[in-house]
């Protein structure tokens, strides 16, 4: 019986730790001008009772830009690079930086096998041209973008896209 359980404990330990993965929600500048990129989350219910932001996806550090040309069906990792200049407001949960012609942005990204509540949802993404302003939130913010496969999915702005 304990060889049973033991064996049976390791079984759902590969299974369950070889099904989890993270998803990335990457928005593509194709245009030819550079574009505001605004996004924002829920504040999460902090330990100590007050609501804030904590220092989880994505602001565990600066945004990750990388080539557009590089994102196909997985995030180009070799060629991803740290954002040099961007606004951080803690307060509001709120990110907003310049995307160049031809350069993405990963804006989000999701774990699965984590413990509930451990992710918070991206609830608001704004992008600002010279010419056009798009905001997206709610149910309409979850249909923009395009599933590139089950760790990727990708708004692209510019060349043939709505935005």
């Amino acid at each position: 019986m304990k060889r049973f359980v033991l064996v049976s404990t390791a079984v759902y330990l590969l299974t369950t730790a070889s099904c989890s993965w993270i998803t990335s929600f990457v928005v593509l500048n194709y245009s030819r001008e550079p574009i505001s990129v605004q996004y924002s989350v829920e504040p999460h219910q902090l330990s100590d009772g007050r609501r804030g932001c904590l220092l989880a996806p994505p602001f565990e550090g600066p945004p990750k830009l990388m080539p557009a040309r590089k994102v196909g069906k997985d995030l180009p990792v070799n060629h991803m690079k740290a954002a040099s200049e961007f606004t951080l407001d803690e307060s509001l949960c709120a990110v907003e930086l310049k995307l160049l012609p031809n350069q993405g942005v990963e804006v989000w990204k999701l774990g699965t096998g984590g413990p509930e509540g451990e992710y918070h949802f991206l609830n608001r993404l704004t992008l600002t041209s010279p010419h056009n302003m798009a905001t997206y939130d709610g149910t309409k913010l979850a249909e923009v973008f395009e599933r590139r496969s089950k760790v990727l999915y990708v708004l692209t702005y510019g060349q043939n896209s709505s935005g």
